[in-house]
C-alpha cells in the first residue's frame, strides 16, 4: 500500500501541472457585447462578421428558444422554437412533446410604398 500513494501524488500532480499549462494557453475571445451604463446590452454588428447566438427561456407551460444572428453580409436571421412539454402524444413520455419552429417568413412584414423591403442590413 505504501507504494501506491506515491504514484498516485505523482498523478495528481502531473494532472494539475497540465491543466496550468493548457490553461495558461487559452485566451479568451473578444467580446461582442458591451454592457450599457443603463444596464442594458449592445452588440455592435460588423459586415463580414457573422455570428449566431440563442436565448432560452422557461415557463410553467411552455419553452422558448430565439436562435438569432447575422450572416457575413450582416443580414439578420431568426427563429424561434416554441415547446409544450406538457402536450404529449404519448401520456407517459417524457420526451414526447409539442414542438414548433417559427422563421423569418412567419414574422410581421415590414412594407414601404407597397414593396417589401430588400437587402436588409444589422447596423
Amino acid at each position: 500500500m505504501p507504494r501506491q500513494r506515491p504514484a498516485l501524488a505523482l498523478i495528481v500532480s502531473l494532472t494539475l501541472l497540465a491543466s496550468g499549462a493548457a490553461a495558461q494557453e487559452t485566451q479568451p475571445a473578444p467580446s461582442r457585447w458591451k454592457i450599457d451604463s443603463d444596464g442594458g446590452i449592445t452588440w455592435n454588428v460588423a459586415k463580414g462578421n457573422a455570428h449566431a447566438d440563442h436565448i432560452e427561456m422557461s415557463g410553467r407551460f411552455c419553452s422558448v428558444i430565439v436562435d438569432y444572428g447575422v450572416d457575413a453580409s450582416a443580414k439578420p436571421k431568426l427563429n424561434r422554437t416554441i415547446v409544450w412539454p406538457m402536450l404529449r402524444f404519448h401520456p407517459n413520455k417524457t420526451r414526447d412533446h409539442l414542438a414548433l419552429t417559427f422563421s423569418d417568413d412567419a414574422s410581421p412584414r415590414i412594407f414601404m410604398n407597397r414593396a417589401n423591403l430588400r437587402n436588409e442590413v444589422a447596423t
